[in-house]
This record gives structure tokens, sequence and C-alpha cells, in this order.
């Protein structure tokens, strides 16, 4: 009997060794299973940051394109703001005249056409480079005007001409 006793009291220590170690090794699992969970939580985060970083860097890379491409435009239109011509004053009262025999309009009736005549000559000095305004008169009324001249400058006076016979009125008061 006293064999059974110590295995008796023998199998009740293995017993409650082996429950303290189950114990302890569910405790161990645990702490496992929680430190899984939790790394597996950090590769989502670092997930979304590396796909925010690669959206961010296609972002740049596409705004980096999009600046280029803006560049190319800004020195398209430089160039072609390069070669256009420079507009500038006549140089004398002969070059103005000259000018004006290839470029007057046909003869209007009404004032509306004289406006589209004086706009057309106005383009065409734009085009051969010349600077060439328009002058309406008031002659009978101060709302309406009553006909519409051309003006330019030459040698540094002021002329104004009519856009259909060229006829040139002179503001210098010299002469």
């Amino acid at each position: 009997m006293k064999k059974k006793i110590i295995l008796l009291i023998f199998l009740i220590i293995s017993l409650s060794m082996s429950s303290i170690s189950c114990n302890s090794s569910q405790e161990g699992f645990s702490g496992l299973q929680d430190r899984y969970m939790q790394l597996q939580y950090e590769n989502e985060q670092l997930k979304l940051e590396l796909d925010s970083c690669n959206s961010s860097q296609e972002g740049f890379s596409g705004l980096q394109d999009r600046y280029m491409q803006l560049q190319y435009e800004n020195e398209q239109l430089k160039l072609e703001l390069d070669s256009r011509p420079t507009l500038r004053d006549f140089d004398s009262r002969l070059e103005l005249e000259n000018w004006l025999e290839n470029n007057l309009q046909p003869e209007t009736v009404y004032i509306d056409d004289a406006f589209i005549a004086a706009l057309k000559v106005q383009n065409l000095a734009k085009q051969s480079g010349y600077i060439v305004g328009l002058a309406p008169m008031f002659i009978d009324s101060e709302d309406y005007f009553d006909a519409i001249f051309c003006s330019a400058i030459a040698n540094g006076i002021l002329y104004v001409f009519s856009p259909e016979t060229g006829e040139i009125i002179s503001t210098d008061l010299q002469n």
C-alpha cells in the first residue's frame, strides 16, 4: 500500500506539473498569437504606407511630366512671340503715303462699313509691322461718331488719314 500511496503522490505531482506546463504553454501560445496579430497589423500598416509612397511617387512623376510639358509649351510660345515682327511707327510721311497707296479700302456709304474699312487698314498695318490707330470723329453729335479715320505717327508727328481715300491730315501745328 505504501507503494500505492507513493505512486499516487507521484501521479498527483506529475499531473499538477503537467497542468502548470500546459498553463504556461497556453500562456506562451496566447502570447505568440497576440504577437502574430500585432505583426499582421503592422504589416498591413506598412503596406498602406508603401502604397501611399508609390502613389505619391506616381503623382510626383506625373507632376514632373506636366511641368516638362508646360516648360516645352512656354518655350514654343516664347519662340512664336520672338518671331513676330515688332510694331513700329512710320519713319516719315513719305513712308506712310507709300504704304497707304497699297492698302486703301473701297469707299463706303454707311458708318459701320467705314468702321470695318478702318479696322482692315489697322490689321494690314499690323501685318506690315506698323502701328495704326482708329480715330472716330464726332461732328454733329456727342453720342455717335460721324466719321472714322485712322491715325499713325511718322517722324514724331501724328497723322490722321482716311482708310478709303488715303487723304492725310497732319496734326503738326508747325506745318
